[in-house]
Order: C-alpha cells, then sequence, then structure tokens
C-alpha cells in the first residue's frame, strides 16, 4: 500500500482502538491483516467485528482519496462511583425580624436553630461503588473508592431508610440543633459557651438554658422549664415557668415570671 497510511492507534486509558486509513481505495486488504494487527497489539476484547467489514468495503470500493478514523474494538470503562452526600432541609442562618418601621429588631435575632420534634432535618445519600469495567486486554477496571457522606448524625434524630435508597433524618425531641465536627445533634437544653447579653438576642426555648458564663447586660429570656447559670448575673429579665440556678453561689430559687436586678 504505497502512498498510504493504514494502522491502530489504541488511547491511553486502553479503552478504543481506532483504525486508520488514508490512502486511496485499496482492493487487497483483507480482514485477516486487520485481525493481525489487532492480535499483535493483544486486543482480545470488544472487537467490532461488523464495524471491520463495514470499513474494508468503504477502502475497496471508494473512488475517492480516503481518510478514515474509526473505532474497530471498545472496552467497558468502570461506572463512575457516587460520594456519599447529604442535604439540609432547614436553614441555619439567623432568623432576622423587622420592626414596624422596616428596621431590624436586633433584640429579637434567632441565632439558635430550635427545632419540634418529627421535623424533617436533612437527607441523606449513602455512598454507592460503581461496577467494574474491561479495557482491550480484558484486564478488570476497578471502579473509584466513594467518599463517605460527610456528615454524621448523633443524638436525637430519627433515620428513616427511603424507597430511592436515601435516608431521611427527622427529630426526635424538641430542642437545639448544632453541627460540630462534622457531626449533627439535637440537644434538649439551650448552652450557651459564652457570655449571655443583649449584643446576642434575647433567648426563647421552651426547656433549659445552661449559660456557661455570665450576663453582661439586659436582656430577656422565655423558657418553660429551667434556667443554669455558672456565674453570677447582673441585670436580666425572665419570662417563664421553671427553676433559676446560680452554680457558683449555689443558689436554688423558683420563680414566676419575674425580673431580677
Amino acid at each position: 500500500m504505497q502512498d498510504s497510511l493504514f494502522e491502530l492507534h489504541i488511547t491511553e486509558d486502553k479503552l478504543l482502538c481506532y483504525l486508520i486509513y488514508h490512502g486511496k481505495p485499496y482492493d487487497t486488504l483483507h480482514q485477516e491483516q486487520i485481525f493481525y494487527l489487532l492480535n499483535e497489539k493483544k486486543i482480545v476484547f470488544g472487537i467490532q467485528k461488523e464495524k471491520i467489514l463495514e470499513i474494508l468495503q468503504t477502502i475497496k470500493t471508494s473512488k475517492e482519496f480516503l481518510k478514515i478514523k474509526e473505532i474497530i474494538a471498545k472496552g467497558i470503562p468502570a461506572e463512575e462511583s457516587r460520594d456519599g452526600s447529604y442535604k439540609l432541609l432547614i436553614s441555619l442562618e439567623p432568623i432576622i425580624p423587622q420592626k414596624s418601621d422596616g428596621s431590624i429588631d436586633y433584640k429579637n435575632i434567632e441565632y439558635y436553630k430550635i427545632v419540634p420534634p418529627k421535623k424533617e432535618i436533612l437527607v441523606l445519600y449513602p455512598p454507592y461503588k460503581g461496577k467494574e469495567g474491561i479495557n482491550l486486554y480484558g484486564e478488570k477496571i476497578p471502579p473509584r473508592e466513594p467518599h463517605p457522606i460527610p456528615i454524621k448524625t448523633g443524638k436525637n434524630i430519627e433515620l428513616l431508610q427511603q424507597n430511592d435508597g436515601s435516608i431521611l433524618g427527622i427529630s426526635k425531641i424538641y430542642g437545639v440543633l448544632q453541627i460540630q465536627d462534622n457531626t449533627i445533634d439535637i440537644f434538649p437544653e439551650l448552652i450557651i459557651d459564652d457570655d449571655a447579653s443583649i449584643e446576642k438576642g434575647n433567648l426563647k426555648f421552651k426547656n433549659n438554658i445552661r449559660i456557661k458564663k455570665k450576663f453582661t447586660s439586659r436582656f430577656r429570656s422565655i423558657l418553660r422549664k429551667g434556667f443554669i447559670c455558672s456565674r453570677k448575673h447582673r441585670k436580666w429579665n425572665a419570662s417563664y415557668s421553671g427553676q433559676y440556678f446560680l452554680r457558683r453561689r449555689n443558689q436554688h430559687s423558683k420563680f414566676w415570671n419575674n425580673s431580677l436586678q
């Protein structure tokens, strides 16, 4: 085949083999020659015999100069794995109310996410490992190892298997939703690690509120159970039915819609 190019090209991923022919029609090219080249290159999987015969017929019968590049063998790629993921069904952004004049009501910004029982919290999508593939040499192609779900469910979240394979997480209790160290929990107490102050908004919670430091300025708390503080308060208002605990003074008092000064 003078003045002609006839060769096989294998892609780098070993999944496709191209027959390349540049030249004039050639009526003495046979399929045995192509199979010889395939065998020489150790290609044993995905050979498309009908396509080879179709190309040979074109080369033999065409009346024009030919430029052919066709796939004559094809492997099967490994199925794509799917990483684990999740979708939150509630917003974690603070709730910012407005006053009647349109300005922001800073005293009543809700920085903590309070959820009722049986509230849909998130959907988990478990990882999926794809199926093996096979290349032109008959070698298995392992799928990529998928990453796990990047969040864990902790306390007071019930998991329900869904028909589509996902997992629905719902709250078991009324409480405070918190995500920390890639774990999502719902706590029955509202725990404030810092000082409680008006800058952080009024506190509205039906269960215990636990302040780990102190009150720094006047603010209002609305709750129905206990109020626990680790340090002596300054000025604050409380409207609730429950108990107040002052840890450091070992005091234990009952209040009913009282205001402390």
